[in-house]
């Protein structure tokens, strides 16, 4: 699952964007119900921040942004593949809200 700062109730700061923040939070607790559904049988929830991505989001390019779509799809991907090691190997917890450098983002 693909989440952002924008969801986070404890690093929030922000004092507009409200439909947008509360979707992005909305999909945090979408999360965790579903780990709480699948834990018992062993399932990992896995939810990553894209970091600032190049888009059109507001009708125009948002070239600030940290990287191009191309680029953010491959991070998440390879992110996914290193965490799923790690999960696997125990080494993490099985719900994580992770930023993209792979370090947890509080709930």
């Amino acid at each position: 699952m693909s989440s952002i700062e924008a969801g986070s109730i404890e690093d929030s700061t922000r004092t507009s964007w409200f439909g947008y923040c509360m979707s992005k939070a909305a999909l945090n607790m979408q999360s965790k119900l579903v780990y709480n559904r699948i834990k018992e049988g062993g399932g990992h929830v896995l939810v990553l921040h894209p970091g600032r991505v190049q888009t059109y989001m507001q009708g125009k390019l948002d070239a600030e942004g940290d990287f191009t779509p191309d680029r953010s799809a491959i991070a998440l991907i390879e992110m996914m593949e290193r965490q799923l090691v790690e999960v696997k190997s125990g080494a993490r917890p099985e719900l994580m809200l992770l930023n993209p450098d792979g370090s947890q983002r509080p709930w």
